[in-house]
């Protein structure tokens, strides 16, 4: 499946979702109205998905303090 139709058919709005290959690559939060899919690379969209899990993602605060929030991996071909 394409990156493109696996972020519009198989997440959901409020999703931050993690692009990997197998580096994190890019991050796309994923909108109720699905404007998201404009701002994401064409040749990303283009990717195959081989791959998703949910895991953390470790983010600094502006205090310099970590926490970790959830976020859906999507693992798609280098």
């Amino acid at each position: 499946m394409k990156l493109k139709d696996f972020l519009l058919h198989r997440t959901r709005a409020e999703e931050l979702c993690v692009i990997c290959n197998p580096w994190r690559i890019a991050t796309i939060w994923i909108d109720h109205e699905d404007l998201f899919i404009r701002y994401v690379d064409s040749k990303l969209k283009e990717s195959e998905v081989i791959n998703d899990e949910w895991d953390s993602l470790e983010t600094a605060l502006d205090n310099g303090c970590r926490m970790y929030i959830q976020a859906h991996y999507i693992y798609i071909k280098g």
